[in-house]
């Protein structure tokens, strides 16, 4: 359970339901005017813009949150490339916003980044190396890490990577999961690679990391390097279903996008946290949802 009165923002997004799931009864749950009310948390419908900044500053300072959790982001990759503004903006712009809030409320600032900040050369990224991002999201959302350590250091950046079932968007799990189960042939990158984490254990590590009082940038992923391809091939096995539906193809792409993304973990290691093997977490994953998965 996440500390007392907790404010989620993006509560509507994949990560956000999670942790609004795990939020107190008197925390409060944004969503845009959009987005569908899920949660038994209070809900506060606010559409961010430019524009009401200000507002959502007034809201925040009243309200005498424990802590704020920052999951409102522009992740799609294609659309930030079309949108640099609207990037800038949700990426950058707004965390340094709620950064600066909340080092006025007192409130713990939690903010979520991405391991697209790295440009791929490498494998395994630890949080003190350089990072040179190659896409306009990554380079928003490390711009957007500047910003916040400035404006509040005591924050906590989670660079992320997660798979689980999304109720809200097509995620990678979704994908092959459920093209799988119709018997879909489906395409899987076997030159693209990362360190995906389940989402649930995700949600449990931010919250022992807010209890260890922990500030600065950590990496929040799986300890397990695979491929795109590999992982449709893993939820195939866990899941009894066809491997041999999956094709293997390489990723190619006019954006200049990182095609290694994968994350070193040795400093959530040292600090006694049991990271599980992807394989172990589909497992859990398919016991936990013993038909309910759709």
């Amino acid at each position: 359970m996440f500390p007392g009165k907790t404010l989620v923002l993006g509560g509507g997004g994949f990560l956000g339901s999670y942790i609004s799931n795990s939020t107190s009864s008197d925390s409060v749950i944004h969503l845009s005017s959009r987005a569908t009310v899920t949660s038994g948390r209070k809900p506060y419908i606010f559409d961010i813009s430019q524009n009401n900044l200000e507002d959502l500053k007034e809201y925040i300072l009243k309200q005498d949150f424990e802590c704020v959790i920052n999951c409102v982001a522009n992740a799609n990759i294609e659309d930030c490339e079309k949108n640099p503004d609207n990037a800038q903006f949700l990426n950058s712009d707004l965390p340094c916003f709620l950064a600066e809030t909340t080092n006025i409320s007192g409130s713990r600032f939690v903010h979520f980044s991405t391991d697209a900040v790295f440009d791929g050369i490498a494998s395994f990224k630890k949080e003190s190396d350089l990072a040179k991002p190659q896409t306009i999201y990554g380079k928003s959302k490390l711009h957007g890490e500047d910003l916040v350590m400035q404006a509040n250091p005591k924050s906590l950046i989670a660079r992320v990577n997660f798979f689980g079932l999304s109720h809200r968007k097509v995620s990678l799990f979704n994908y092959f999961y459920h093209g799988l189960s119709i018997g879909k042939q489906l395409n899987g990158y076997s030159n693209v690679f990362f360190t995906p984490l389940y989402v649930e254990d995700t949600v449990a590590i931010i919250q022992k990391l807010i209890q260890l009082d922990q500030t600065g940038i950590m990496h929040v992923a799986g300890r397990e390097r695979i491929s795109k391809l590999e992982f449709g091939r893993l939820i195939a096995k866990s899941w009894g279903l066809e491997e041999e539906l999956i094709s293997a193809t390489e990723y190619k792409s006019e954006i200049d996008r990182a095609l290694d993304l994968s994350l070193d973990t040795s400093k959530l290691s040292r600090l006694g946290f049991k990271i599980p093997l992807i394989e172990q977490s589909l497992v859990m994953m398919r016991e936990a949802n013993v038909g309910s998965l759709k």
